[in-house]
């Protein structure tokens, strides 16, 4: 059986672009793999935040911060609407926010969502979306903590919080 020319042709473009894109692959006699530059290795691990006016730059936590189960940053703001990356250590407390909506991007770690009656679990990627109004908190789940990028809608202050019996 042939095989057809445009099968040829693509088959050839990867084997030509192969060294250029991907990393060699690993030999199975137990070689190192490449090492990878460290500030390389640094863009992958640390997410960044990217507007209309180019990255926002890097979050730096202090010890303090770290320590807590719960830290923010408010990145920017605009009349409808706030922007912070989240710092969570621990726990947070259980509660609500009355005149905000929250939507949260897991960025990096792992945590529990309790939302409502449901408990989930959330990992880089995990978009979780928090109507004004539902009881929700989040729990830490990786050493190190986790961080979120969280949009409140409309822009939130800090006195929108209502802690909750747990």
């Amino acid at each position: 059986m042939r095989t057809p020319p445009s099968r040829l042709l693509v088959a050839a473009l990867f084997a030509l672009a192969a060294p250029s894109c991907c990393p060699p692959a690993r030999e199975s006699q137990g070689s190192a793999a490449p090492s990878m530059p460290s500030d390389m290795a640094e863009s992958l691990r640390a997410p960044r935040v990217i507007g209309p006016e180019g990255e926002m730059g890097a979050v730096t936590w202090t010890a303090e911060e770290l320590a807590k189960p719960i830290a923010a940053h408010r990145l920017h703001a605009t009349e409808s609407e706030s922007m912070h990356l989240i710092h969570i250590g621990g726990a947070e407390p259980p509660h609500t926010h009355d005149q905000h909506d929250v939507v949260v991007v897991m960025l990096s770690g792992a945590a529990v969502l309790h939302l409502g009656d449901r408990a989930m679990a959330v990992k880089p990627g995990d978009v979780m979306e928090i109507p004004r109004g539902v009881p929700h908190w989040a729990e830490n789940q990786a050493q190190g903590g986790s961080v979120v990028y969280a949009v409140f809608t409309p822009p939130y202050d800090g006195t929108d919080m209502h802690p909750l019996p747990k």
